[in-house]
């Protein structure tokens, strides 16, 4: 490359930015707006509007080419709309829009929370009433799964005050079933069983028995952590109940998965077993694969603790396919450490200690510190005993339905980037020339597969979720991951 035509270098990042800086506003929102353009058109031009959001229920966002380099496109919009004016300040706006929505989506289907997070609460900073709302009950959800729960909490409560004030009866019950979990993960036990009885009773209220479900079953995992067995097994019969009379929009299987880690906790090893195989046979006909793999792994220590150690190896097998399937890290370091533990159990040593350390390897890069004291206390160097199945079944409602499908996560997609674009600041280059060849790396680097970031939600005590509804809340899913 020997002409700024092909391209212009600096040789520090500070020289690069004096160079930006050099350049007029309205000089820099204009090369914002043209990277906007010629990024999009290389991407397969305007990505379509999502569906609407219908709080508590999923929505499926098709995906489009130029969801790779959403979160770029949002900040170039942004950028251009600084010196723009009337209709196309407007168009700039609504594409900053349309834009972090589908980066918002794109990053939920990879499990990247934490940046997944930071595009809601942008979204909602450009919203108004009941999409605020929405945005920041969806931004909650985000910064819990990524292990910000302080964050997490304020969220909460400003889209309860939000639902308030806007008489959304149903958005309020929805999100107090989620608070209610956080509390509940947070060991504020009283504070979590009062949230639990009225999201219960504004879902009756508007007669929302899907989420009624979900908030029986959230309040059964609060008195199985809490030793009250018989009333978590009754709660969990009244959600099982519910789910089954909705026919194709229930979701027995995910109290039907806690019920069975009930059973095995205290010894019904039929009844678990059961159970489980209920729990699996209902997630299969959802097509809920996560789910199954969760159930999966729960189902291979009960298994291995029974001495049928080549069907836990089976299950766990299973289980840990299904993890790398959706792109599940945090799943797929707990079914890696159920792996090692059949391992270990069958004179397996080496085995084991390749499946912990893997384990424990992707329990770190996940931030998940509770699995990986797990891992440690149970691997080939430790005399510990394997621990009880106790992972709550995940979130009854999920963000949207997950595509992915590579065995290891796709890297982080573009998240909120400074308003100055590096394709702009290369002051002297040929803008067109410049642009095109960054997006396409950029593209390059989006499909290729890395490690997928934080992770996701776990419930207090022995229970790995934290008892969210589902995505927008959920019953709890499984040991320590799911």
């Amino acid at each position: 490359m020997t002409s700024a035509e092909v391209a212009y270098l600096f040789r520090h990042a500070v020289l690069r930015d004096a160079a930006y800086q050099l350049q007029l506003p309205g000089d820099r929102a204009r090369l914002h707006g043209l990277a906007f353009a010629l990024i999009e058109a290389l991407f397969g031009g305007r990505a379509p509007e999502p569906p609407r959001l219908d709080a508590g229920n999923a929505v499926p966002v098709p995906p489009h080419e130029a969801d790779a380099v959403a979160a770029e496109l949002a900040d170039q919009a942004r950028a251009a709309r600084q010196a723009a004016v009337g209709a196309e300040s407007e168009a700039f706006l609504a594409a900053e829009r349309l834009y972090l929505r589908r980066a918002a989506h794109f990053l939920e289907r990879r499990f990247q929370y934490a940046d997944f997070a930071a595009l809601w609460q942008r979204l909602a900073e450009l919203a108004e009433g009941e999409a605020k709302g929405e945005f920041l009950h969806w931004a909650a959800h985000a910064s819990w799964f990524s292990h910000r729960l302080g964050a997490a909490e304020s969220l909460y409560a400003e889209a309860i005050r939000l639902a308030r004030e806007t008489g959304r009866r149903r958005a309020e019950g929805l999100a107090l079933g989620d608070l209610a979990s956080l509390f509940r993960q947070t060991g504020r036990v009283d504070e979590a069983e009062r949230a639990h009885e009225q999201a219960i009773a504004l879902h009756r209220e508007v007669g929302n028995r899907r989420f009624e479900a979900s908030a029986l079953g959230n309040r059964a995992n609060l008195f199985a952590e809490t030793a009250r067995g018989e009333r978590a097994e009754r709660l969990y019969g009244e959600a099982i109940a519910i789910g089954r009379g909705l026919g194709r929009r229930g979701e027995p299987g995910r109290p039907l998965g806690n019920l069975a880690m009930l059973f095995h906790k205290t010894g019904r090893i039929d009844l678990a077993e059961r159970s489980f195989r209920e729990a699996l046979a209902a997630h299969r006909r959802r097509r809920n694969r996560r789910s199954e793999g969760i159930v999966l792994g729960n189902l291979s220590l009960l298994l291995g603790g029974t001495g049928r150690h080549r069907l836990a190896e089976s299950a766990a097998g299973r289980s840990l396919a299904i993890a790398r399937e959706v792109g599940d890290r945090v799943s797929e370091g707990i079914s890696l450490a159920n792996l090692g533990a059949v391992y270990r159990s069958t004179g397996r040593p080496e085995a084991a200690e390749r499946a912990f350390r893997t384990a424990i390897a992707i329990h770190r890069e996940v931030s998940d510190r509770r699995s990986e004291g797990v891992a440690l206390a149970t691997s080939p160097t430790s005399t510990a005993p394997p621990p009880a199945p106790t992972r709550p079944i995940a979130p009854t409602r999920r963000p949207s339905p997950s595509t992915a499908k590579s065995a290891t996560p796709p890297p982080k997609a573009p998240t909120a980037a400074p308003t100055r674009s590096s394709s702009c600041r290369r002051a002297g280059s040929n803008p067109r020339a410049n642009i095109g060849r960054r997006a396409r790396r950029f593209s390059a680097r989006s499909r290729t597969p890395t490690a997928s970031a934080p992770g996701r939600r776990r419930c207090g005590g022995s229970a790995r979720r934290r008892g969210c509804r589902g995505w927008m809340g959920g019953g709890a899913e499984a040991v320590v991951g799911g």
